[in-house]
């Protein structure tokens, strides 16, 4: 099947170029200032450093942070009681990093999404390095996130 394109009524000499370039420059002017009030939260070059650790006593047979979804998942690997997994950054913006999945021992899969437990109820972080520090109680994960000093935080405990 061919397609034609629609032939517009044209308007009195000049006017349709007029008004076509008046509003192609609105349209332009508007999306250019959409995109400059994104550009703090979209172009944020710092990552937010992140790792879990595991402050409870069931054992962690696998923990996933991140938004599969997006692509931004990471796998971390088995945690035991008293151990942390390695550094991993994350864009700042978006916040993929809500999202923690955790497989138990024997069986079982908890997923946390975090709405508000970041410093001040806020759900996302600022750039910089943090613990999500995860403890299975009553069959629920809790959270408690600890910011980190900037720098050269320590390694892996496992």
């Amino acid at each position: 099947m061919l397609l034609k394109p629609i032939a517009r009524p044209a308007g009195p000499a000049g006017a349709s170029g007029r008004a076509g370039g008046l509003r192609r420059r609105i349209f332009q002017g508007l999306c250019g200032l959409g995109l400059l009030l994104l550009q703090p939260a979209c172009a944020s070059g710092d990552p937010v450093r992140l790792r879990v650790r595991n402050a409870g006593v069931t054992t962690f047979e696998h923990v996933w942070q991140g938004s599969p979804l997006q692509g931004t998942d990471v796998d971390l690997g088995p945690l035991g009681p008293g151990q942390s997994s390695r550094w991993h950054a994350f864009p700042a913006h978006p916040s993929h990093y809500r999202k923690t999945a955790v497989q138990l021992e024997g069986g079982g899969q908890l997923i946390f999404v975090n709405e508000v437990a970041f410093p001040q109820r806020r759900t996302t972080l600022e750039p910089g390095w943090y613990t999500f520090e995860y403890r299975l109680d009553g069959g629920r994960l809790h959270l408690r996130v600890i910011e980190e000093p900037a720098g050269a935080p320590a390694e892996p405990t496992h």
